[in-house]
């Protein structure tokens, strides 16, 4: 299938509404270009510069990368014409826009602490790293008293991503 002009406009404002936040270049190409016969990656380049000259979209940053936002004309043109894009194409924009969204851009990585009684009667405190859905560091430590233990609960919890650093250069000190 072959996009019209104003359907790869349609396809690009539609995506950025669907992305949520600002949005690279690479990554609304990595989404729009799954099949070259609807969208190459120059289609991609000449329409943003297209709606960025029309005043669709502007410059933004996301993380401290270059990227593209939607102006409030941009959006209020998605909301008329989005149905003017087929379902197809939306359908798959939908899909990628998941895909990618949530590997790629948004801090997956997150630390959980929580306490665990032993067979002892004292009790850990354990820190659970996680990037997405995937456990990539656990950590227990045996403390005692209740108290205590949630007290290095709650401290693992709050610095995670420093314990999780400090264990990755203590691992790979030549790194």
């Amino acid at each position: 299938m072959i996009l019209s002009d104003d359907e790869m406009k349609f396809a690009v404002l539609y995506t950025m509404k669907a992305f949520e936040v600002p949005i690279t270049s690479d990554i609304l190409t990595r989404i729009l270009t799954w099949d070259k016969d609807v969208m190459g990656y120059f289609d991609v380049q000449s329409v943003l510069l297209t709606l960025k000259e029309d005043k669709f979209i502007e410059d933004n940053y996301y993380k401290n990368d270059a990227a593209y936002a939607l102006t409030e004309l941009g959006s209020q043109t998605n909301e008329l014409f989005r149905k003017r894009l087929p379902k197809s194409v939306r359908v798959k924009i939908d899909e990628a826009v998941g895909n990618i969204k949530y590997d790629t851009l948004i801090k997956t990585q997150r630390g959980t602490g929580e306490i665990i009684p032993s067979e002892s009667g004292e009790y850990f405190s354990a820190l659970t790293v996680t990037d997405g859905d995937e456990t990539v560091m656990e950590l227990k430590l045996r403390i005692g008293d209740r108290d205590g233990a949630r007290n290095v609960a709650k401290y693992m919890e709050k610095h995670a991503d420093e314990i999780y650093n400090s264990v990755l250069k203590s691992v790979f000190p030549n790194e």
